[in-house]
């Protein structure tokens, strides 16, 4: 497996398993034993119960780890990958040059874009018609918004598909529905 290969799927599965992990924390703005080894693997402190308590108040939250955390330790990946791709040579070759250059932009806005995806899924939805619908639902048989804690993740490296409208994946390029590169 060649090095910018390996960074790829590296860097998909690190933010995969962080976004997915900070996802299924079920109090809002909590932590869980799984969030806590994530946090202490990247050498992210944890936020301290009353700060929690102050997020919560400040940010309405449905579920998952504080985003402050997240972002954090997105920052980390992001600064490693960035060591990693430094250490990786310019490739001479077109297409090589183009997986290098879509790796450093991709670290480039890993923490922005990774976390406004946290952000929706977390945050509850902001509607005009909310009291609207909420009056219009019928019993059971009305489908709840639940939480998004299901995140759908490239079959090669791991990654998470960040939004509804990526096809392939935005770290090594294969094919989200076979895994396949182009």
């Amino acid at each position: 497996m060649d090095t910018l290969l390996a960074l790829e799927c590296w860097l998909g599965s690190a933010v995969g398993d962080a976004f997915t992990t900070a996802l299924r924390v079920g109090e809002p703005a909590g932590h869980s034993p799984e969030w806590m080894q994530v946090l202490e693997q990247h050498g992210v402190q944890a936020t301290p119960d009353d700060e929690r308590r102050r997020i919560l108040t400040a940010t309405p939250l449905t579920h998952g780890a504080p985003v402050g955390e997240l972002s954090a330790v997105l920052e980390r990946i992001a600064e490693r990958a960035q060591i990693a791709l430094n250490a990786i040579e310019y490739p001479d070759d077109a297409a090589q040059a183009a997986r290098w250059e879509r790796m450093r932009m991709r670290i480039g806005d890993l923490r922005e874009r990774t976390t406004a995806a946290y952000r929706k899924r977390v945050m509850p939805r902001r509607s005009m018609f909310a009291v609207a619908m909420e009056s219009a639902r019928a019993g059971a048989a009305a489908a709840p918004h639940g939480r998004q804690a299901f995140v759908l993740r490239c079959p090669r490296c791991r990654a998470p598909r960040l939004s509804d409208s990526d096809l392939t994946c935005v770290y090594c390029g294969a094919d989200l529905g076979s895994g396949e590169m182009p």
